[in-house]
C-alpha cells in the first residue's frame, strides 16, 4: 500500500504538484504552497484542492473494542468530487497539529481571521 501511494505521490508532483509539506494522515494529505493547493493522495487516486474551497476541518473520534480513541478530521470542501473526507491520525495530538496547520493555511491570506 504504501508503494502505491508513492507511486500516486510521483503522479502527483509530475502534474505539475511542488510538495511543500507533507501532513500526513490516511490518506496522506500534501501541501503546494506557492499553488495554495492541498494534495489528497490515496493508494489509487490523487485529487487536488485549492486551499480556499477547504470550507472548514473538525477532530472526531470513536473508540475501538479495547476503547482506545481512533482521531481522524472531517473535512468539508467545496469540490463535488470530495465533498466530505475523513483523514485518519494515529494521535490526538497529530490530529490537532494539521487541523491547526490547514487553518493556518486557509486564512493565511486572511489576517483578520487569526
Amino acid at each position: 500500500n504504501g508503494q502505491k501511494i508513492n507511486r500516486q505521490l510521483a503522479q502527483l508532483e509530475r502534474d505539475g504538484f511542488t510538495v511543500s509539506e507533507d501532513l500526513q494522515g490516511e490518506p496522506k494529505i500534501v501541501v503546494d504552497q506557492a499553488q495554495r493547493q492541498l494534495g489528497f493522495v490515496f493508494a489509487e487516486k490523487h485529487y487536488t484542492l485549492p486551499i480556499e474551497d477547504l470550507i472548514s476541518s473538525e477532530i472526531l473520534y470513536d473508540l475501538d473494542k479495547r476503547g482506545e480513541k481512533n482521531y481522524r478530521l472531517e473535512l468539508i470542501t467545496r469540490a463535488s468530487v470530495l465533498p466530505k473526507l475523513e483523514v485518519k491520525y494515529r494521535d490526538e495530538f497529530l490530529a490537532e497539529r494539521v487541523h491547526k496547520r490547514l487553518r493556518a493555511l486557509k486564512f493565511a491570506e486572511h489576517p483578520e481571521h487569526d
